[in-house]
């Protein structure tokens, strides 16, 4: 009885087996799980790890951008040591020809970039990245690397991008922490999300596990398409707590055509700030319409002023649109071609004015004093300073300058006595013992024909002011 009971067992394994193997291949969760794996396989070789060389100033913030920061200062330091590292992100691929998308904190202040990449061919290369160019209102950026002779680069179309729909299945590539090509999954939590009311961009919010490093990467549906780009995270630990905002499809494909083609974003401004008009500042301003955003300040001798706009007044409408919130303001506005007249209606108090405003062209937010910088182009060690040649577009994108030439000092190089009681990041070297300054290179000279048993005078400019500051003998 034992032996045939053993053996009518044995005998009922292969069925139960098979049986058991065909009910599972007709479950869906098998069938979801195995496409999902067929995904990552298809995506990640689309998927770079971006390693930057970053110099860093000691009073810079080394976090990703801050959605509601506005001023173009916040990352300015005031006293900065500058300091060498390392900095890791993440990156897509969206040409065959080595494209790639990316955040642009994860490149700023860089002076020299790589790009780990695995081939079509299954290779996995280390190859030099380019910068084309960053917006940092959208915090994108654009790289660029050369395949190796015969090798190919997987790629994700971005020709047709479809929509993002609240609870669709969405899927995170990355390098979180460093642990190169991961993935995670989750749902796509909102769209058009805002982080706060005013700020004007709009981004695709997931539970899918984002975390430092993930920064750059592709979020993508369950076919693969890209939905947008992965960027920030709202986390009280620094790690991830479901809540991670990316860039959306369209925005990142637009801002990535218009670099390719010039390098940069040109947008138009009409030289204004503005403000949510809720209901609490509606009713403590005393302010009669609802409908429009509130004009906060006007920048002298902009669009704004030379209109006639003044803080306190409500935009309306623009070029035939009306502005319902600070998002399609700011839609109405980069739709506008700079320098071309086109009409605004505002309300001030109880009146309706029907202006024509002449957008100016909009300039990047400055860039960190530090970005850019490298040992051999900008290191004076005589003085322990970076420095950067005063150009024409330096006194627009810093302080007012009183010299149109000079050397500015970006950041201190060490601690010691000369840098930290004589010379301050912002402040431009115009002469060295009565010798005119008028480059880096110039000023290097003067500094090599002066024995360092010398004392130094430098002439510089701080703050709009000029005075003499004495370097003693090294």
């Amino acid at each position: 009885m034992r032996s045939r009971a053993s053996l009518a067992i044995f005998l009922l394994l292969p069925f139960s087996t098979a049986h058991a193997q065909a009910l599972a291949s007709k479950s869906p969760l098998v069938q979801f799980s195995d496409d999902l794996e067929a995904l990552s396989s298809r995506v990640m070789p689309t998927v770079v790890r971006i390693t930057a060389q970053v110099y860093v100033g000691d009073h810079e913030d080394s976090t990703p951008i801050n959605p509601t920061a506005n001023s173009s200062n916040s990352n300015l330091p005031d006293t900065g040591l500058v300091t060498a590292g390392t900095a890791q992100g993440s990156g897509v691929l969206v040409s065959d020809d080595g494209y790639i998308l990316t955040n642009a904190h994860v490149i700023a202040g860089s002076a020299s970039l790589r790009a780990e990449v695995r081939m079509v061919s299954g290779k996995l290369r280390v190859l030099p990245a380019t910068r084309v160019g960053l917006d940092e209102d959208t915090d994108l950026a654009v790289l660029k690397i050369n395949a190796p002779e015969g090798e190919e680069l997987a790629f994700l179309d971005i020709t047709h991008l479809p929509p993002a729909h609240q609870g669709q299945v969405a899927i995170a590539f990355g390098s979180p922490f460093g642990f190169e090509r991961s993935v995670t999954m989750g749902i796509v939590s909102a769209v058009r999300r805002q982080s706060s009311p005013d700020d004007p961009r709009l981004w695709i919010q997931t539970d899918a596990a984002v975390n430092p490093g993930n920064s750059g990467g592709p979020l993508v549906d369950v076919r693969g398409r890209l939905l947008g780009i992965n960027t920030l995270i709202y986390s009280e630990s620094g790690g991830n707590e479901g809540i991670a905002l990316a860039i959306p499809a369209d925005t990142a494909r637009t801002v990535f055509n218009a670099i390719r083609k010039s390098g940069h974003v040109t947008r138009s401004t009409l030289s204004i700030t503005t403000h949510t008009l809720s209901r609490d500042l509606t009713r403590g301003l005393g302010l009669t319409g609802t409908q429009g955003v509130l004009v906060e300040d006007v920048w002298p001798a902009g669009s704004g002023e030379r209109a006639g706009i003044l803080p306190g007044d409500i935009v309306q409408e623009v070029n035939g649109k009306k502005i319902t919130s600070i998002v399609n303001y700011t839609q109405a506005i980069s739709a506008l071609e700079p320098k071309k007249q086109v009409p605004i209606t505002i309300a001030r108090g109880d009146k309706i004015l029907n202006l024509t405003v002449e957008p100016d062209r909009a300039g990047s937010r400055a860039r960190s004093l530090t970005s850019d910088i490298s040992f051999g182009r900008n290191l004076i060690p005589r003085l322990e300073i970076f420095g950067v040649t005063v150009d024409p577009d330096t006194p627009n994108e810093w302080n007012p300058i009183r010299s149109p030439q000079g050397v500015m000092v970006v950041a201190r190089s060490s601690a010691l006595r000369v840098a930290e009681s004589s010379l301050r990041p912002h402040d431009v070297i115009h002469a060295v013992n009565g010798k005119p300054v008028t480059s880096v290179e110039t000023l290097r000279r003067e500094l090599a024909q002066i024995p360092n048993r010398e004392s130094l005078v430098l002439q510089i400019e701080r703050d709009g002011n000029l005075s003499y500051v004495v370097v003693p003998p090294g």
